[in-house]
């Protein structure tokens, strides 16, 4: 998987409860950090779980086009709407709990991937120029 399923933001809504129904909110994927907060420029997250607290994310069966439903191991659901059919694809794979962590160095790759070296590759230096080859004048 690439690296910007790791940090990821952007509105999704939410289901709250019966009384308060669906209500928008700022998502943002940190690293293993999934919070919402209020509005994009609210400092204090509403709420935040962690991807290893994360069992599973399913297509919703109310609304498959758009909704989701991410699935916590306590066994509370977080119902969720994105925007269009690609932003919800979007957010599922980022949160997939088996989900490659690219921030450890040593995460294998996935099937169909090859492994990229953790430093650069260095040019091998060839042999010296001749003497005769170098201007001196």
């Amino acid at each position: 998987m690439s690296s910007e399923i790791r940090l990821k933001e952007g509105e999704l809504t939410k289901y709250k409860n019966m009384l308060q129904g669906w209500k928008n909110y700022h998502f943002k994927l940190e690293s293993s950090y999934l919070h919402y907060y209020k509005t994009k420029y609210t400092r204090e997250p509403l709420g935040t779980t962690t991807r290893g607290k994360i069992s599973k994310v399913t297509e919703s069966k109310d609304n498959p086009l758009i909704g989701f439903e991410i699935h916590l191991k306590s066994g509370e659901i977080w119902k969720l709407k994105a925007a269009n059919h690609e932003e919800k694809i979007n957010w599922m794979t980022a949160l997939k709990p088996d989900s490659v962590d690219l921030f450890k160095s040593n995460a294998a790759p996935l099937s169909g991937q090859q492994a990229s070296p953790s430093v650069p590759p260095q040019e091998q230096p060839g042999p010296p120029p001749a003497y005769e080859d170098i201007n001196f004048s």
